[in-house]
């Protein structure tokens, strides 16, 4: 076998693999599996496309937080002010049941003493009645005169 046959077949065997797969050359083929560390150019980094979309996304990330805190902030601010009002609602609920309670105590001290009067007033009005019967009974005795 000749040397050069052996090296056309290698040559025409890896041309052929490479047609198998879709790759038309030798230089393609090479280049298919060159890495990036290995290649001419060296390391290529991001476009900065690809930096200023990850900058833009880090600082919408910074503005949603920034106002999600602010937001947070007011309501809490809200809520402490509605809990501050709870309070005062809840001192002045304390407040009117103690006047409810304190109005009840006086109505009923106002109905004992109307119960009272009323009493009084029938008694007045029993002796004021029976004076009458017995200035009546008078009359009638002493023939129209009140002295006999």
């Amino acid at each position: 076998l000749d040397l050069n046959c052996v090296g056309k077949l290698k040559e025409t065997s890896v041309v052929n693999s490479a047609m198998m797969f879709g790759v038309s050359s030798e230089s393609n083929l090479n280049n298919r599996y060159q890495s990036y560390q290995q290649g001419a150019a060296g390391y290529v980094p991001p476009s900065t496309t690809y930096a200023e979309k990850q900058t833009s996304i880090i600082a919408n990330s910074i503005q949603t937080s920034a106002q999600a805190e602010e937001k947070a902030g007011a309501i809490l601010s809200q809520m402490h002010a509605q809990r501050q009002q709870i309070q005062v609602a809840n001192e002045e609920t304390g407040k009117t049941r103690e006047a409810i309670e304190q109005a009840r105590q006086e109505i009923r001290e106002l109905a004992a003493k109307y119960r009272q009067k009323k009493v009084k007033l029938y008694f007045i009005i029993a002796l004021l009645g029976s004076i009458d019967l017995v200035m009546v009974v008078r009359l009638f005795q002493c023939g129209g005169s009140f002295f006999c």
